[in-house]
């Protein structure tokens, strides 16, 4: 039995970027993924969309379409797009200034 070692993929936004680093049993790489002020109409439309019960029983959800084909594939690093994981598991975690 092959085992895969674990891999992380963390996500830094601040006002300005998002960027991910991604944690190896032997490397950890930081990449600058987009700018937050480019992101923010889309991440608003998505968001809009899946918020909205009536449109989840939908066939179609043009939005999460176009992030999962489009503007959402910028947000994995390009390692992660030329040699995905064999899984993945998502947690979050917010932490809101105040």
């Amino acid at each position: 039995m092959n085992s895969v070692p674990p891999q992380v993929l963390a996500y830094s936004v601040n006002v300005s970027d998002v960027r991910a680093v991604d944690i190896s049993a032997d490397a950890c790489q930081e990449e600058h993924l987009g700018d937050v002020p480019a992101l923010l109409d889309e991440v608003d439309a998505l968001r809009g969309e899946l918020n909205a019960p009536s449109l989840l029983s939908l066939p179609q959800l043009p939005e999460l379409e176009r992030f999962a084909s489009g503007w959402g594939r910028q947000l994995l690093p390009a390692s992660w797009l030329t040699d995905p994981p064999e899984s993945v598991v998502l947690a979050s975690v917010f932490h809101e200034g105040g």
